[in-house]
């Protein structure tokens, strides 16, 4: 069930109001499908929008797109999605989006992977939870890095190598979020997460990616980020 007509885009999707995050947990009800369920997170008001309502959209738009770009990209086809009106500045959409960037670039660069492995990439990124990034100590976009080498490379729990690359990309992609320091900001960790990708699979698979795609004035997202960083590198500083 639909609980308004518009959704807001930053902080609260029912009104807009900026998120409480919690110690511990409560039970709270989806304002969108009626679910209860425990969360550390609602809006000064109340509200509570669950993690499949909140990314329903956004997952929509990524599977959409990812399956029908000839990028070969991965940064063209995050920040392209990542414009799309229907992305949230903050959300577990970005848990999904990093792996279906990086497999989608490398099924159109290489031919090795199909639609098949885009949509499976996407259903786990989106098992991630929001928030973990503070909760659990591990950014979700982070672990979509894992999340595709282990998709790509049909990695499981018994293949010890494979198992150990994805661990690899993921605590190189985890140490530069770490370093770059702010709050959430799931935009910086989006792409900063692609940067890692992209350099491991150069190193360890001695595959590159395109690096041709420019951002135009920096970052498009400052101005509407509550919490943007002084010190991030993608900062508009011109557009603050």
């Amino acid at each position: 069930m639909e609980c308004c007509e518009k959704k807001y885009m930053e902080n609260c999707m029912v009104c807009g109001k900026p998120l409480i995050y919690l110690e511990k947990p409560v039970l709270k009800k989806c304002e969108y499908c009626g679910i209860e369920e425990l969360t550390r997170a609602h809006c000064m008001d109340g509200h509570y929008v669950c993690d499949s309502c909140h990314a329903k959209d956004g997952i929509e738009v990524i599977k959409e797109y990812c399956l029908n770009t000839k990028s070969r990209d991965p940064m063209e086809i995050v920040e392209n999605i990542m414009a799309d009106s229907r992305i949230p500045m903050h959300g577990p959409e970005h848990h999904a989006l990093v792996p279906a960037a990086i497999v989608t670039a490398y099924k159109n660069l290489t031919g090795k992977a199909s639609d098949d492995d885009i949509i499976e990439t996407i259903n786990r990124g989106k098992e991630v939870p929001g928030g973990v990034c503070g909760y659990y100590g591990a950014c979700g976009a982070g672990v979509g890095v894992g999340v595709a080498i282990s998709v790509i490379y049909k990695a499981t729990p018994y293949t010890p190598l494979k198992r150990s690359k994805a661990h690899l990309a993921v605590a190189n992609a985890l140490k530069r979020i770490g370093e770059a320091g702010g709050a959430r900001c799931c935009k910086k960790c989006t792409r900063i997460s692609i940067e890692e990708a992209v350099k491991f699979f150069e190193m360890e698979f001695d595959i590159r990616f395109p690096k041709g795609f420019k951002r135009e004035n920096k970052c498009n997202y400052s101005k509407i980020n509550r919490e943007c960083y002084i010190g991030c590198k993608y900062r508009n500083k011109k557009g603050m």
